[in-house]
Order: structure tokens, then C-alpha cells, then sequence
């Protein structure tokens, strides 16, 4: 299991290594959530909530909804790439589960993109 945790931390060095990379999605992120800030300040004008929501609930709603999706991680189309142009046949050959190895280390990305948004 000890191998799983080093393919874990791994993958969070890896991506906090590329800062560009790293800043370019958290600023997307952040112009997402302005927009929609702005979108719904119009809807509120003049009301304090509309069905119980006030616009501080709704943009933290909003908030942790947008990060848990830009953080995901499809795992399956990094599988399928793998096995179209044949590099899965390295990973196979590691003493490691190939699926739980994925697993992983798409933990490690969700982890650091979920607690930086």
C-alpha cells in the first residue's frame, strides 16, 4: 500500500511543479466564479434571497461546485489513450495494479486542484 501513497505524492509534486499550468486553471476558475458572480448579482438586484438562498450561499455553492469540476479527473479517456498508442504495456509491466496505479494518481491531481480552489 506504501507504493500507492508514493504514486500519490508524486502526482501532487508533479502538479504543483508546472506553476503556469497550475495558475492558468486557478484563474480560469476565478473568472468562472466572477461571471456568475455578476450574473446572479443582477438576478438578486433588489432582493435580499429568492427561496431562501441568499447570493453569499449561492456563490459558495457555487464555489465548491466549480471546483470539484474543474478538478476532476477523467481516468477513463487516459486509459484509452494508453492502450491506442500502446504505452499501457509499460505500466503493465510494473509490479502495481494498472488501474489502481491511475487511481492514484488522479488522487493526487483532484487532491491539490480540490485545496487550492
Amino acid at each position: 500500500m506504501n507504493k500507492y501513497f508514493i504514486i500519490i505524492s508524486t502526482s501532487l509534486r508533479s502538479n504543483i511543479y508546472y506553476v503556469k499550468a497550475f495558475v492558468v486553471s486557478k484563474m480560469f476558475l476565478i473568472m468562472i466564479l466572477f461571471i456568475l458572480f455578476n450574473m446572479y448579482k443582477t438576478v438578486y438586484a433588489g432582493k435580499s434571497s429568492i427561496d431562501s438562498f441568499s447570493i453569499i450561499m449561492l456563490m459558495y455553492y457555487m464555489a465548491i461546485s466549480e471546483a470539484i469540476e474543474v478538478s476532476k479527473v477523467n481516468i477513463h479517456k487516459i486509459i484509452s489513450d494508453e492502450v491506442k498508442d500502446g504505452s499501457c504495456a509499460y505500466n503493465l509491466l510494473r509490479p502495481i495494479n494498472y488501474l489502481l496505479y491511475h487511481y492514484f494518481n488522479s488522487m493526487g491531481s483532484i487532491l491539490i486542484n480540490i485545496f487550492t480552489s
